[in-house]
């Protein structure tokens, strides 16, 4: 059954808000493709990596590392990830 056979009278929109949860466990690749935006913020924080093929399937907190992130500058990057 489809919304259409219940009311012709009313039109209805459907907008997905699809927002992901970035972890530091979330991969890079995974990361850039639900918030391509991301990507300012990660050059931002020393990781020019966000374009090599194989940091794409590194989690955030692996590249991270790799760039010498301490714990603290990892979360930090995390909450300004989800909070853009």
């Amino acid at each position: 059954m489809n919304l259409a056979s219940v009311n012709k009278n009313v039109n209805v929109a459907v907008v997905a808000d699809v927002r992901m949860k970035i972890t530091k466990k979330s991969k890079l690749s995974e990361i850039l493709k639900y918030k391509p935006e991301a990507a300012q913020i990660l050059f931002e924080a020393g990781m020019g990596c966000c374009g090599c093929p194989m940091a794409m399937q590194e989690t955030l907190e692996d590249g991270c590392k790799a760039h010498g992130m301490s714990e603290k500058e990892i979360e930090g990057l995390v909450k300004k990830l989800n909070s853009k």
